[in-house]
This record gives structure tokens, sequence and C-alpha cells, in this order.
């Protein structure tokens, strides 16, 4: 597509995004919605464009000139083994292959563009070499040299695309360390620029890392963090993806922040060139990956709203090439239920939190910026807990703070973070619990470790961490609990289960007694009234929901979908990517699913699986209709109310 066309699209496109795509009513192209997109590649001088789904499992071919979409592989398309969670895309010299990572599978695929075939390049059972942690980014070379960043072992691996086999490049091994320079931390983004030199987004410093393709020597680019600080201009937060335009000029996005930044590579120096207060049009969501087209466009993928989005490199102004509107709740993360049988969602999609009756499916926004409630917007609002009051707390990992919401008004106050309360300045906090004295403790992912927060003052201090506490070192923690004891239970997606003193800080691994249970990424937790721990999770093609006595670590699966017989517990409403969830009044576990944008009730005692709400099952209210003659109570607890009245009355 010439320059030309791609303008008169982005002039023709403006008027209609008028502020964010998530409030656009009208689409933009014809075929299959995006669900998640995660990546994109743009390749030839026709601009061919691909994109990543991780919510349909899918590779799209998407035309920047109308918008419109195709699926070209994915479950209905193509043969070979079905992806689950691809995190990075490239493309091989000549154009007829891709090649995908998947962070579920440990595997890198390539994708037939033709047929949409799969087969698999190199996993656990392909290839030579040390073994794929959490692949998250892939960078193909114009020579065909294949490169992945492995979260977990904090390297750049080179992948051979012939036979699979594997070598560390960059980083640490078992017997040393490739490379020299400033180590990698939690490495995600990686491309291969013309000069041979793989820039790296390094989430956990946050900086921009160069590696030599050759001898892995590494070289800082451009940091903000406290240990590599390189290059003047905005903070570098949450980076995800990353591209190069032209010799010396890195483009990267930064998924908190809702940016594209521009890095001088001879000095580090970053300028913002489209976000908050640059540029005009329609606002970005959670930016995860850009490509540059043949007309010097920035195309950015947008992980939701679910959209592509063209970034004029000059003006900063932003304009949609491609999206559908989605109904209700987009990317529904955690749950958790109030005392009158509501249920409130956190939505990173909407930057919202939901109120939810669990016998309609009916939801209304309780709190969000623009649309009920004043205070600070909401940008990644995580695990919840509620107040005796009926307020709730909820963790923004977007914001750094912890927030209070007021329930009868959706009003927003910060309680710790960004000026309120002293110690240690908040990071990454996403999960969140309060213990019996009322104080919170909130796990914090930049930190890898427990704060406990004051509740009057908002102070924080560390409760467990790397220099407090003795036992195994925490990661990835997305929810945390506590039980009776006062123990706080860890969900940990590289240490499994934990349980964390809060006296001393200690951490201790919960021995699970498997019981045909793999617990290998826990997502969500929750703490039942008998004190059973109910936990979710997802792993290649198994998506469950199980039990653990804390006490011996016996583990049942309650409830699951998966290839292999053993593993499916349970009928009705699928099961992709369960994430947070919640003990109702009768026991069963409520589970937000995000693949599927929809929260599911589970019976504990069946592992049968009900919708509550999502896209087709409820309608969005107002919060006042929501509410409106139940005093806050669902229609069965109305009901209930309302039989007792009668025969009351009969008596």
């Amino acid at each position: 597509m010439d320059a030309f066309k791609l303008l008169l699209f982005i002039a023709l496109a403006s008027p209609t995004a008028a502020a964010k795509a998530g409030e656009n009513t009208e689409p933009v192209g014809d075929g299959p919605a995006l669900v998640n997109p995660y990546g994109i590649v743009i390749t030839g001088a026709d601009d061919t464009t691909y994109i990543i789904d991780r919510g349909t499992s899918s590779v799209f071919r998407v035309d920047l000139a109308n918008g419109d979409r195709t699926i070209i592989s994915g479950p209905n398309r193509g043969t070979g083994r079905v992806t689950t969670e691809m995190r990075g895309v490239g493309i091989e010299p000549g154009g007829a292959s891709l090649l995908v990572v998947d962070s579920n599978l440990n595997a890198v695929l390539r994708v037939d563009v033709a047929t949409g075939d799969r087969v698999v390049v190199s996993d656990a059972t392909r290839g030579t070499g040390p073994q794929m942690g959490v692949p998250r980014g892939i960078a193909v070379s114009s020579n065909g040299e294949v490169f992945v960043t492995d979260f977990s072992l904090d390297a750049v691996l080179k992948i051979d695309p012939t036979t699979g086999n594997r070598r560390v490049l960059s980083g640490p091994t078992s017997s040393g360390s490739i490379g020299t320079g400033p180590q990698l931390k939690q490495p995600h983004g990686i491309h291969a620029a013309a000069d041979g030199t793989l820039y790296v987004n390094d989430v956990g410093w946050p900086a921009v890392i160069g590696v030599n393709a050759t001898t892995g020597n590494r070289r800082l680019v451009s940091g903000t963090g406290p240990v590599l600080d390189a290059g003047s201009g905005p903070d570098l937060s949450s980076l995800r993806g990353l591209t190069t335009r032209g010799p010396g000029t890195v483009i990267v996005v930064d998924f908190d922040e809702n940016e594209v930044i521009s890095i001088d590579t001879s000095n580090g120096d970053r300028v913002r060139i489209s976000g908050p207060g640059v540029g005009s049009g329609v606002d970005l969501g959670l930016p995860v990956d850009a490509a540059i087209a043949s007309s010097g466009q920035i195309i950015v993928c947008d992980f939701t709203p679910p959209s592509l989005i063209s970034v004029d490199p000059v003006t900063g102004n932003r304009a949609l090439i491609t999206y559908v509107p989605k109904v209700g709740l987009q990317i529904p993360l955690y749950v958790t239920v109030l005392p009158s049988g509501f249920i409130v969602a956190s939505d990173t999609g909407r930057k919202a939190l939901w109120l939810i009756d669990p016998d309609s499916g009916d939801r209304a926004i309780l709190s969000a910026d623009d649309e009920r409630g004043s205070g600070d917007a909401f940008v990644l609002p995580m695990q919840m807990v509620v107040l005796d009051g009926g307020d709730i707390v909820v963790a923004d990992d977007g914001t750094d703070t912890i927030v209070r919401v007021d329930y009868s008004s959706g009003n927003r106050m910060t309680i710790s973070g960004n000026g309120v309360g002293t110690g240690i300045e908040f990071v990454s906090p996403r999960a969140l619990l309060q213990k019996s004295d009322g104080n919170f403790v909130v796990f914090d992912t930049g930190l890898a470790a427990l704060l406990t927060i004051n509740q009057k003052t908002g102070n924080r201090v560390l409760l467990s961490g790397s220099s407090r506490g003795s036992g195994p070192s925490m990661h990835n923690v997305n929810s945390i609990g506590v039980l009776a004891n006062g123990a706080i239970i860890v969900g940990d997606s590289l240490s499994k289960m934990l349980t964390v003193s809060p006296s001393n800080g200690n951490r201790q691994t919960i021995q699970i007694d498997s019981n045909n249970v793999a617990i290998t990424e826990p997502w969500g937790l929750a703490v039942g009234s008998s004190g059973l721990l109910y936990v979710t999770y997802y792993q290649g093609d198994e998506a469950a929901v199980a039990s653990i006595n804390p006490d011996d670590g016996e583990a049942q699966l309650l409830s699951g979908v998966s290839s292999t017989p053993a593993k499916r517990v349970g009928g009705g409403a699928g099961l992709r990517s369960p994430a947070g969830c919640s003990v109702d009044a009768d026991g069963n576990v409520i589970v937000s699913d995000f693949y599927h944008g929809a929260l599911l009730r589970v019976d504990v005692k069946t592992g049968n699986r009900i919708v509550i709400t999502n896209s087709t099952v409820g309608k969005t209210v107002d919060f006042a209709t929501l509410t409106s003659g139940s005093e806050n109570m669902p229609q069965s607890v109305c009901m209930l109310f309302s039989m007792i009245v009668l025969l009351v009355g009969l008596f």
C-alpha cells in the first residue's frame, strides 16, 4: 500500500476515533474480530500485515487500507498443533512462513501463510539444548537466524530453524554466563535490526538492551531504573514490543503508560511521540507491539480494546485501522463476591470495576473514569478486597497505587502510593489481601516482594522478599490469600504454592499431593469457609479449577477442560483462560475467564460450569437500574426475602 492510500485512510478513519476505541460503536474493517491481539509483523512492498491473536489462538492477516481481517491459521484453519498463548511473531526470509513463540507450549512453531498449517520447530521434544522456560519474544534476522527471549531464564536463546536445537546466546547458563555487559532481567520483546544488533525490551529493569547477535555481549541502550539508567526523557515502565525506524532509532510501546516512545540508540535519549498529551485521535489502550509500514507510519497492536492503530511519527496523531467493538466485559481478571451476593469484577480492558447480578447476569459499571465516580482513572485494576462497610480496595498495576472505591458513588481515592504513605515505592502492585488487623498486604511483581500497608496511613514496609525471610524466592504472583491462622498463601507461576509467615516473612513450599492435578502456573486463588484453597490455572490445552488442603497438600481436580480425558471434569460452559476466583455463599467458585470475557459459576461437587455473564448472557445497564428496588440484593436473595415476609404474614 502506498503512502497516499494510507494517509487517505487515516483521514477517513479519524472522525470515528473520537476518544477510546472501546467507546467507538462503529466497527472498522470486515471479517472475524480480534480478541486479544499481541504481536504484529509487516512485510513486503505491499505492507502485508500479520497479527497473532491470543484470544482466538489464530493468526490474522489485516489489510491496512480498509481494516479487513482474515484468519490464515487457527483452530479451524490449517493442520498441526493449535497455539494456546502466542507471545511473539516473526517472518522468515521470503515471506512464505511465520515463526510464532507460545509461552504455554514453550515452543516455537512455523506457520505456513498460504495453508495455515503449523509445525513445531522447537520444544521439549524437538531440538537439543536448554529447555525454554517462559519464552516471550521472537526475532528473525534477514538471513533467517532465530532468537527468542526467555522471561524465566533471563536470557536470549538462539534456535536453529531446521533442527530446533537451542543454545544460550546471551545470559546465564549452568556453567556461567555468556556475554558481557548488564545482565538481562525478565527480557520481553526482541527485534533484529538491519545492522545485526538485537534490541531487547527488559521489563525487570526496565531498560532497552542491545545484544550482539554473534558474541552475546550486551550494552545498555536506554533505561530509567535505579540500577540501569541511561538517556533522558520520559520514564520507561512496562515495556512490551519494539521495532526500529531506520538506523539509530528504536520504537518501543509502553503497556502501562499507553504511549509510544522513540529512543536514540547513540545516547539513550527518549521522546514520547504519541500518547497522553501528545497527538490527537483514538487513545492507546494497552499497546503491546509495533511495526513500521512502508509509508513510515507506526502501526501499533493494541491488546485492548483489540485493534490496530496507526501513529503518525511526526505529530503523534492516532487513527483506527481495524477494530470490532466488544460488548460487556473485555478482560475480566479478578472477582470478589459481596455479602449481598453481587459480584465485583476488575476489567483491565475497560479500566473499570463492574457490578454483576449473579442470577440475571446483568452488569453495570461500578467505577470507571468518565462513567461513574470521580478520582484518578484506573489503568490496570487487579485484585480486590471488600471492606466491612462495603467499599472496595483494589491494586492498580498501571498507576502503581492502592485505591479505595466508594460503593455508593464509585469515587476513587488513592490510599497508598503516588505520594500517599511512606516507605518502599510500588513498582507493579498486583495481588492484594486484607489481614485480620485491617492492614493490607500486596504483592508487587516488580519488587518480587510482599509489602504490608497500613490501612490508616498508607505506609509501606517489606513483609517478605529477597532481603526479608528465608525459603523459595517469589517471582510472578497473580493472587494471594490468607488462612484462618494468619498465614499468607501465595500462588507463584514459577515457585508454585507457598505459605508466608506474616511475622518473619519466611516462605515455605506447599508440597502438593498431585492426585491427577498438575498446577503448573497457579493464577487465581481463594480461601473457602472450610479452609480449602481454590486455585485456577491453565497450561497448554488444559484449563482447570482445583482445591488444595493447605495442611497436607492434598489436591483435587474440581472442574477442567483438556484434551486428556482424565483431566476433563464437569460439563457446561467452556473454560479457556481462568484467572481470578472467589467463593460465593453456596460454596460455588466464581471464576473470571478473560479469554471469553466471561464470569462462570463452578459447582465444586459436580464440576459443572455455568456462564453468569458474557457478551450474550446478561445486559449492560446503569448502576441505579441494577441496584434499584433490591437494596443491593440479587434476584435470588430478594425472592427468598419475599417468601419469608409472606410466611410471616400467613402465621
